[in-house]
C-alpha cells in the first residue's frame, strides 16, 4: 500500500481510467457523428470535469468499492445520456426513413475484433436491400444495451420508439456458436419472440459474402414475407428479388446449415411460381419444378408423411401451372396424383387446413383436365371435390369459399351445356351467386366481374330453356354489374365480351315480353361489342356479332315493321357469311344462312315481287348442303320447315301450285323428325305450318281447275 492506504493496483486503476475518458471522446464522436468533440470539450473545462468524475468512479467502483449511492448515480447518468441520445437517433429515423428500410444495429457483445459485427453490417449494407425491392437501406448504431433472446420485451420498445423496420445486435460468445439477435416492426406490434440465428465463428479473415447474403435473407424474409405472399407484389418487383435468391440457393453458405437451404429452396420456388405464371413463363415455373422435386427427395416418407404430403401439394401447384400454361395433359395428369397424395396423406387436425386446400387444387386440376378432353367425368369429379373443399374450407377464408364456389358453379355450367341438365345449370345459378361477393369485388375486382359475367351467361340460358322473362331480366342485370368492372378504357376485349352478351339477354327479353326498349338496347349492345372487335384481327368473333346483329335488328323490323331495320338484318348476316371459312366453320356458315333466309322471308313479305323470297329460298338450300339429315337431323328439320314457309309464301303470290306441294314435303320432312325428336314446340308449330299449306294447296288446285 502507498501512504493513503490506496492499493498498489489504484495507479493502473486511474490509467484506466483516463484511457477510458480517452475512449469515450471516441465514442461520443462516433455517435454524434462529428470530429469535433474533443473541441468542444476544451472549450468548456466543465464537460471534461464531469466525464473524468464518471470514469474514476467506474474504475474505484471496480478497484477499490465506492458508496452505492455514487455508483448508482453515475450508472444514472449515463443511461440518461444514452437514451436521450437513442431518442434524437429515433427522431432522425423517423424524418427521414419514408419509403426506405430503417435498421438499427446495436452493439455486439463479446465480439473479438468486432468481426460478429463486421458480417452482420455488410449483410446489411451490402445484400439485404437486394431481398427488399432495392429499399434505400437506413442504418443506426444506437448506444442502447441488448445482452441476449431475454431482452425481447426492450429490443420490441426499442422499434417502437424509433418506429424502425428492424432491430439487431449479437452476441459472439465464447463457445462454437455465435448469436445474432433481430426484431422486426411486425413481430414488435404482434409481441412476438425475439428470432435468433446462429452462426460458427467467422474467422477474422473472412471475406465471404455469402454468409452475409444469407443472414440479409433472413432478415429481410422475416421483415417482409415476400416469398409467402409473393402474389401480393408487382412481378417486375420479384424478378430481381427471385435472381439475388436463386444465385444464393445456387451456392448456400455453409455457416448457416441445412435447415437455412431448405428454406431458400422452398422461398425460391414459390416466388418462382409466382412470377412464372404471372408472365406465363414457362422457365421459371420449369425452375420452381426443380426445386420442388429437390424438396420432396430430401424428405422422408416414413418419418414425416405429413411433411411429405405438403411437399407433394407444392409439387402439384408448380405442375398444375406448367399444364394450364402449356395445356399439357401429363402435367394436369401429374398434378392431379400429386393432390390426391396430398388429400390422403394430410390427416389430422393440425393438417386440416393444407387438405382443405389440397383438396381445392385438385378439383383445379380435375377441371383443366375436363376443359383438354373426356369433359363430362372429369367435370363431374371436379364438382365433387369442390364440394369436399367447401365442406373443409378452413374458418374465416373468404378468399378460399370464392375460389371453390366459383370453381363449383364453372364445372356445374359447362356440364349442363354438355348434358342438358337444368338442375345442374340451376346449382350452377346458385353457386356463381354465392361467389360473387363484395370481398371478391373489392380484393379481385375483374374476377368479380368475369362471376357477374358468367352468371348471366348461366341465368340467359336456363331463361331460353323455358322462355323465363324474369330469369333473362336477371342475366341483363349481371352482365350490367360486371360492366361497372370491365370498362373499356381498362379492359376493351372483356368489355367487348360482356356487351355481345347482354345483347342475347336484352334481345331474349324483348322477344319475350314483348318490349320494343329492349330490342333495341340488344341493337345497341352488339353494335357496341364490335367496337372492339376487327373483322381482320379475329374474322370468327367478327361473324359472330354481325350475326347477332342480324337477329336483332330482324326482331325489331319484325316488331315495328320498319324495312330499314330488316334491311340492315341482311346486311349484317351476308356481311357475316363474307368472313366465315365454310371449310373451317361449316356448320357456324349455315346457320347464318338459315338466318338470312329467314330475314330475306320477312322483308320478302312485305316487298312487292319475289325478289327477296327467291334470294331467301337460295340462302336455306345453301344451308342444307351442309345441314343433312344424316349430320344433323333437328337442324335440317328446321331449315325444312323455314323453307316451307317461304315455299307457302311464294306459292300464294304466284298462285303455282308446284311450290305449294313442295311446302308441304317440306313441312312434312320437319314434322316426321321434330316428332322422332321430341320436340314437342317445333313439331306443333310445323303441324300448324302444314295444315295452313294444304288448306293453300286445294285453294290453288280449285282455282286453276276453274
Amino acid at each position: 500500500m502507498d501512504r493513503r492506504g490506496a492499493p498498489a493496483g489504484a495507479g493502473r486503476g486511474l490509467q484506466a481510467a483516463v484511457s477510458a475518458e480517452s475512449n469515450l471522446f471516441e465514442a461520443l464522436e462516433s455517435w454524434v457523428g462529428s470530429s469535433g468533440v474533443r473541441e468542444v470539450v476544451a472549450a468548456n473545462p466543465l464537460i471534461v470535469t464531469i466525464a473524468v468524475g464518471v470514469v474514476a468512479i467506474m474504475a474505484i467502483d471496480f478497484f477499490l468499492g465506492a458508496p452505492w449511492w455514487l455508483i448508482e448515480s453515475a450508472r444514472a447518468a449515463t443511461r440518461g445520456w444514452r437514451t436521450s441520445k437513442a431518442k434524437k437517433i429515433a427522431h432522425t429515423m423517423r424524418a427521414s426513413c419514408g419509403p426506405r428500410f430503417a435498421v438499427m444495429l446495436a452493439p455486439v457483445r463479446h465480439d473479438r475484433h468486432s468481426v460478429l459485427a463486421d458480417v452482420v453490417e455488410r449483410a446489411l449494407t451490402d445484400h439485404v436491400a437486394s431481398f427488399l425491392f432495392d429499399r434505400e437501406i437506413l442504418v443506426e448504431r444506437p448506444p442502447i444495451d441488448l445482452r441476449g433472446a431475454g431482452d425481447g420485451a426492450a429490443a420490441r420498445e426499442w422499434v417502437r420508439r424509433f418506429d424502425a423496420d428492424l432491430l439487431v445486435w449479437g452476441d459472439g460468445g465464447t463457445g462454437p456458436i455465435n448469436r445474432i439477435y433481430f426484431v422486426t416492426r411486425k413481430s414488435a406490434a404482434e409481441e412476438e419472440p425475439v428470432q435468433e440465428i446462429r452462426i460458427a465463428p467467422p474467422e477474422e479473415s473472412d471475406t465471404d459474402s455469402r454468409l452475409a447474403a444469407g443472414i440479409a435473407y433472413i432478415f429481410a424474409r422475416t421483415a417482409l414475407p415476400t416469398a409467402r405472399e409473393a402474389d401480393r407484389y408487382r412481378v417486375e418487383k420479384l424478378v430481381p428479388v427471385l435472381d439475388a435468391l436463386g444465385e444464393l440457393a445456387h451456392d448456400p453458405p455453409e455457416g448457416l446449415g441445412a435447415v437455412f437451404e431448405q428454406i431458400l429452396r422452398q422461398d425460391a420456388a414459390a416466388i418462382a411460381l409466382s412470377v412464372g405464371w404471372r408472365r406465363k413463363d414457362a422457365h421459371e415455373l420449369r425452375r420452381a419444378s426443380r426445386l420442388r422435386v429437390r424438396i420432396l427427395a430430401e424428405i422422408d416418407r416414413a418419418r414425416e408423411p405429413q411433411a411429405w404430403a405438403a411437399a407433394r401439394a407444392e409439387l402439384g401447384r408448380v405442375q398444375l401451372a406448367l399444364g394450364r400454361l402449356e395445356g399439357d395433359e401429363k402435367r394436369l395428369a401429374a398434378a392431379t396424383d400429386a393432390f390426391a397424395d396430398a388429400v390422403e396423406g394430410l390427416q389430422g387436425d393440425d393438417w386440416r387446413t393444407e387438405r382443405a386446400r389440397a383438396l381445392l387444387h385438385l378439383a383445379h386440376s380435375s377441371h383443366e383436365r375436363a376443359k383438354l378432353g373426356a369433359p363430362a367425368a372429369r367435370y363431374a369429379e371436379a364438382a365433387k371435390a369442390y364440394r369436399g373443399a367447401l365442406k373443409s374450407a378452413p374458418e374465416n377464408d373468404s378468399g378460399f369459399l370464392d375460389d371453390a364456389r366459383r370453381g363449383l358453379a364453372a364445372c356445374l355450367h359447362a356440364l349442363a351445356e354438355i348434358d342438358g341438365d337444368q338442375s345442374a345449370l340451376r346449382q350452377a345459378i346458385e353457386a356463381y351467386r354465392d361467389a360473387r361477393t363484395d370481398r371478391l369485388r373489392a380484393v379481385e375486382p375483374l374476377a368479380w366481374a368475369e362471376t357477374c359475367h358468367r352468371l348471366g351467361d348461366a341465368l340467359a340460358t336456363l331463361a331460353a330453356r323455358q322462355d323465363d322473362v324474369a330469369l333473362y331480366e336477371e342475366a341483363v342485370a349481371s352482365y350490367q354489374d360486371a360492366l361497372k368492372e370491365r370498362t373499356r378504357d381498362n379492359h376493351p376485349a372483356a368489355w367487348s365480351e360482356t356487351f355481345g352478351q347482354l345483347g342475347g339477354a336484352l334481345l331474349g327479353l324483348g322477344k319475350g315480353k314483348p318490349d320494343l326498349g329492349s330490342l333495341h338496347r340488344s341493337v345497341e349492345a352488339f353494335r357496341n361489342a364490335m367496337r372492339e372487335v376487327s373483322a381482320d384481327d379475329d374474322p370468327e368473333r367478327w361473324s359472330q356479332l354481325q350475326n347477332n346483329l342480324g337477329n336483332a335488328c330482324q326482331a325489331v323490323g319484325e316488331a315495328t315493321g320498319e324495312r330499314r331495320q330488316l334491311v340492315s338484318a341482311v346486311t349484317a348476316y351476308r356481311t357475316a357469311i363474307e368472313h366465315i371459312d365454310r371449310r373451317r366453320q361449316p356448320f357456324q356458315w349455315a346457320g347464318v344462312q338459315n338466318n338470312l333466309g329467314n330475314a330475306l322471308h320477312v322483308l320478302g313479305e312485305r316487298s312487292q315481287g319475289v325478289e327477296a323470297l327467291e334470294a331467301a329460298l337460295t340462302a336455306h338450300r345453301n344451308a342444307l348442303t351442309v345441314r343433312t339429315k344424316e349430320a344433323s337431323r333437328v337442324e335440317w328439320a328446321a331449315t325444312r320447315n323455314n323453307m316451307g314457309l317461304v315455299l307457302t309464301t311464294l306459292g300464294a303470290r304466284l298462285r303455282d301450285p308446284q311450290r305449294l306441294e313442295e311446302a308441304v314435303g317440306a313441312y312434312r320432312d320437319a314434322l316426321g323428325v321434330f316428332r322422332m325428336a321430341g320436340e314437342v314446340r317445333y313439331a306443333v308449330m310445323a303441324e300448324r305450318n302444314l295444315d295452313r299449306a294444304k288448306i293453300l294447296l286445294e285453294e290453288s288446285r280449285r282455282m286453276a281447275a276453274e
